[in-house]
């Protein structure tokens, strides 16, 4: 954006990523009402696992919503409505977070429940009590840990509950009108 479109090679480094990060880290969440969005996931790998044998993990953390429009800018500089559509997915991946949450704040971290499809994922009462089932320890059933830990529809586990503010500070010049001497 910045250069005008006088060297491909951010535009390359650009689709190189997106191809890795379509594949790996982007995932579809299941949602009461079936909305049709997405979250950045998290994916580890030694080095050596071959990357069709990685693992998404269904862990969105809040820093992660920077990539629906970081997705959306790059879909609009190359002309990309694929990739338009997929940042307002991701944007509004993160504004279900926050709605889904009692007081209205996405938490740091939370683990929700993947899809299996990407184009076709229908609530699964069942699939979201086995998750919370295998995210939180203890004898007591689905239900109750639901209840014990709030959580809401499509939530597996809340990993961290806060809200970190965070603001980069702007540079101010002095005023001209506290300057002294």
């Amino acid at each position: 954006m910045l250069l005008g479109g006088g060297t491909q090679q951010y535009r390359r480094l650009y689709d190189y990523a997106m191809t890795a990060i379509k594949r790996n880290i982007f995932y579809r969440p299941m949602t009461l009402n079936g909305e049709d969005v997405r979250l950045a996931g998290q994916v580890s790998s030694d080095g050596r696992t071959p990357v069709s044998e990685l693992k998404t993990e269904a862990q969105a953390q809040h820093l992660g919503c920077f990539a629906g429009g970081m997705v959306a800018i790059a879909a609009k500089i190359f002309q990309n409505t694929e990739e338009l559509a997929l940042g307002r997915k991701l944007a509004e991946g993160c504004l279900w977070a926050y709605e889904v949450m009692p007081l209205g704040i996405m938490p740091e971290i939370m683990h929700t429940v993947p899809c299996d499809e990407e184009d076709h994922c229908p609530w699964d009462e069942k699939k979201w009590h086995d998750s919370v089932q295998a995210a939180h320890e203890g004898a007591e059933d689905a239900e109750a840990k639901i209840r014990q830990h709030r959580l809401r529809p499509g939530v597996a586990k809340v990993d961290d509950a806060r809200y970190i503010l965070r603001s980069v500070p702007i540079p101010r010049s002095p005023s001209p009108l506290l300057t002294t001497g």
